[in-house]
């Protein structure tokens, strides 16, 4: 009897085959992507994220120190009393203050703010009786007819659009949670004028982007400091895999920490592979943290050579951070100015300007830097480069005649004065006496400050 012909699988096993198949479990969710920065993601991140807080909360005192100075002033720039009162008191029942707080966290956070005034007759005269807060997120999201505008500038807050047609900054506002609109007819948008029109750049916007990251980072740190006791683990397959064991495997790469225990199939092992925990997501996370600090410290442009910033008692670090908060408040008090000015133009001062002043960061350091040298000499505790250093930061100012005569004279005798002070030798006396081309432009009340302690110095 003829034997029979091999079967294809017969075939395979004898003249020898190869498994298929990937033997290995994933886990998912690890891989990290940059996620798309929505104006909901921002007000998330704006408000529930503690590195950023943190620099919203140290800036905010910065740019509000306190209630701003508000008086009306006439053509000579002299202030208007009564009318100062009235205006002041205005701005106070309405809130403007806590309203400029308001719009600078809005620009911030979005990129603009948008306001509602009202205004109101009463008691003979026109006044303003509200200025309402539309919040920024309201504005999130963009008109139904896509042929009146083109891509919105600003993502985080695309219900303020630029009409295209009309020529026209439009403002839309998602009234509730079905996601009804309205469009504003009396609004008025707060925004830095040195951002792209009309709803501005949020100052936060990449810094959101870094955020992202530092979540992410957080997470891998976080799963790190969960394996503590359990490090990772690569079961390895040393049988046929079924579906029973790939289900076993796929439940155990996802739930596998210090916490979890597991009992262990046949068919499974578990090799050394050699693979040690390291500080790689700590450190990540500290540098992204550390980026932060960076952008929202306008110091950080003066380096040293090391590369480290310098102090903030640095007079250019100081001055560079001052600089800063200054723009800021005046392009903020300047757009507040025009919600009063109505009030006074309505009711027939139209030669009279309402002037908002926010209280500014200290740049003249004369009075303290005069106490300083004045101390310093009287007890003989200053260094060379103390009263160089000291005498360059002086704030100087216009001199009248009278004046520079007396420091004239007053200067005369500096040298003995000076002479081995703090180990000076004579020439270097000299040289220090020559403190007066710093000083030469001093205020008025500096110089005199000066003049009794050099008297005082030289008895």
């Amino acid at each position: 009897m003829a034997e029979s012909e091999p079967t294809p699988e017969e075939t395979r096993v004898t003249r020898g085959t190869k498994a298929e198949g990937e033997v290995s479990f994933q886990s998912s969710g690890n891989a990290y992507a940059a996620p798309k920065i929505t104006p909901e993601t921002a007000r998330n991140y704006f408000e529930q994220n503690i590195h950023l807080a943190t620099q919203i909360v140290n800036l905010l005192p910065q740019v509000f120190p306190g209630a701003p100075d508000i008086y009306v002033e006439d053509r000579d720039l002299e202030r208007v009393d009564d009318l100062s009162r009235w205006i002041a008191r205005t701005a106070e029942s309405v809130g403007v203050y806590p309203s400029m707080k308001a719009s600078w966290i809005d620009t911030m956070s979005h990129g603009c703010s948008v306001k509602s005034a009202g205004y109101v007759f009463r008691n003979g005269r026109y006044e303003i009786d509200e200025i309402r807060d539309l919040p920024a997120i309201s504005f999130r999201q963009p008109p139904r007819d896509p042929g009146m505008f083109t891509s919105p500038p600003n993502p985080l807050m695309p219900g303020i659009i630029w009409d295209t047609k009309e020529k026209r900054v439009r403002a839309y506002q998602t009234v509730d949670g079905s996601l009804t609109m309205q469009e504003l007819r009396n609004f008025a948008i707060i925004r830095d004028p040195s951002t792209p029109s009309p709803a501005g750049r949020a100052y936060c916007l990449p810094a959101y982007h870094v955020i992202g990251a530092i979540d992410h980072a957080n997470k891998a740190a976080d799963q790190q400091v969960h394996r503590v006791g359990a490090p990772l683990i690569f079961p390895q397959i040393t049988e046929t895999i079924t579906a029973d064991l790939k289900t076993w495997g796929d439940n155990f790469v996802r739930n596998w920490g210090k916490d979890t225990g597991f009992v262990i199939p046949p068919g499974v092992a578990f090799p050394d592979v050699k693979i040690r925990e390291n500080q790689t997501a700590a450190d990540r996370l500290k540098l992204l943290v550390s980026w932060l600090g960076v952008y929202f410290n306008p110091t950080t442009v003066l380096q040293s050579g090391a590369g480290t910033v310098i102090g903030a008692s640095d007079s250019g670090a100081m001055r560079v951070w001052n600089n800063f908060i200054g723009g800021t408040q005046a392009w903020i008090e300047e757009q507040y100015e025009a919600f009063l000015q109505p009030i006074l133009t309505a009711n027939g001062y139209d030669d009279l300007n309402v002037r908002i002043q926010l209280k500014r960061p200290e740049l003249d350091r004369s009075t303290v830097i005069v106490e300083q040298l004045r101390v310093g000499i009287e007890g003989r505790a200053l260094t060379r480069d103390d009263i160089r250093r000291n005498l360059s930061e002086l704030d100087l100012g216009e001199l009248t005649d009278e004046v520079r005569a007396e420091l004239d004279a007053t200067y005369a005798a500096a040298p003995a004065l000076f002479e081995n002070l703090a180990g000076f030798t004579r020439k270097e006396g000299r040289r220090v006496s020559a403190a007066e081309r710093k000083i030469i432009a001093a205020n008025e009340a500096s110089l005199r400050a000066i003049e009794r302690i050099l008297e005082r110095g030289g008895e």
